[in-house]
């Protein structure tokens, strides 16, 4: 009878830990799961309902069914189960104990039947003290989280790091654009950047101690400062999108000025060289942006592409007016027709009016004045004077 006893025991112990060990595979089985961590509480859609708990912790009635619980509901229902389990196993053991005494003459039959009977009890005693006894000990080991895993710090950084102003100055330098204003936005979104980072440090330095148990704190205290660490590290993030995207600005506008107003000789090789450099730079910022930072605002996009298509815009009025030559009657109506496309494509997408009416007046004269020009021989040898 003792080996039956270690059986049962070593059985109900295995179901114990099984059970609770699954639960949140349990939890995850679902694939149509719904999990909302805003408040870093998650919920779960269980693929079969559970009843009613009438303990005040779930928004049911008695006799109803449960659909969506997070992990301190679905532990404490496994519990309330094992508990259950105990009992009915212990009634079993205690009836099977109660026969063998009545059953058997023998002095030892009726010994075995008393001590199934005792052990059973002190079995079902245990795991309903189980609670008082771990809470006793330390009560961290009855307190269940909301979440299977706390949430863990997350740098904000998505690879980039200080020096990545310097990047930006050095891209800048590389095509001539480190101009006052440009220098100044940088060193602005620098600083703003270092402060944002300090009040991060501070947050940081409070979640770490907390998760690592040596300071306390309520949930909902944990919910606000997990909170204001999403809010700064978007401040952070757009803080650096927005200096990226007034550097790529900033190159834009310097090729602009390098055709409309030249300090050097203006060829069409440089122009096409400006217009080149004008794409790269368009090409690198959208990789920075979608690869280090969040991707940028509605606003932050139309911005960049604004800016991109009025430089482009008036590089393209420039080279189609004053480097087609007159003595070519098809040249002149190839470049019309391109001006007349450019109208509609590239100035149309500006969503700035005024820019867009800037150009398209400007692409007016430039039609006229390549109509003008189909007598006079201004210009030679694709350079302009």
């Amino acid at each position: 009878m003792n080996t039956l006893m270690k059986k049962t025991c070593t059985l109900a112990l295995a179901t114990y830990i099984i059970a609770v060990s699954i639960a949140p595979i349990t939890i995850y089985a679902d694939t149509g799961s719904n999990t909302t961590s805003g408040n870093s509480v998650a919920t779960y859609t269980l693929l079969e309902p559970l009843p009613c708990l009438n303990d005040g912790t779930q928004k049911c009635t008695d006799g109803g069914i449960v659909t969506q619980v997070n992990f301190a509901d679905y532990v404490r229902y496994m519990f309330n189960l094992i508990i259950a389990l105990s009992a009915v196993a212990a009634v079993l053991v205690i009836v099977a104990g109660g026969f063998k005494y009545v059953t058997t003459d023998s002095f030892q039959g009726k010994n075995d039947g008393k001590k199934m009977i005792l052990e059973a009890l002190k079995g079902l005693l245990l795991v309903l003290c189980s609670y008082l006894i771990l809470r006793t000990i330390d009560p961290r080991l009855v307190d269940i989280p909301s979440t299977i895993v706390k949430p863990l710090p997350i740098s904000y950084q998505k690879g980039v790091t200080y020096g990545y102003f310097d990047q930006l100055a050095s891209e800048a330098s590389k095509y001539n654009a480190n101009d006052r204003a440009a220098v100044l936005a940088r060193e602005v979104a620098k600083k703003q950047t270092q402060d944002l980072k300090n009040q991060l440090d501070i947050i940081d330095e409070k979640l770490g101690k907390i998760y690592s148990g040596d300071a306390e704190a309520t949930q909902e205290e944990i919910n606000s400062l997990s909170k204001q660490r999403a809010l700064i590290s978007d401040q952070i993030n757009g803080t650096i999108s927005e200096a990226t995207i007034q550097n790529a600005i900033a190159i834009y506008n310097a090729q602009m000025r390098n055709v409309v107003d030249p300090k050097d000789e203006v060829t069409l090789d440089t122009i096409e060289a400006y217009l080149n450099n004008i794409q790269k730079v368009n090409a690198s910022t959208q990789e920075q942006l979608n690869k280090n930072l969040n991707e940028e605002t509605p606003e932050q996009k139309e911005k960049l592409a604004n800016e991109k298509s009025y430089s482009e815009a008036r590089i393209l009025i420039v080279k189609y007016e004053h480097f087609t030559t007159s003595l070519d009657p098809k040249a002149v109506d190839a470049a019309i027709a391109k001006l007349n496309s450019l109208k509609t494509t590239t100035i149309a997408s500006i969503t700035d009016k005024t820019r867009r009416d800037e150009l398209t007046s400007a692409a007016d004269k430039a039609i006229e004045s390549l109509k003008a020009s189909i007598s006079t021989d201004a210009y030679d040898g694709g350079v302009m004077y």
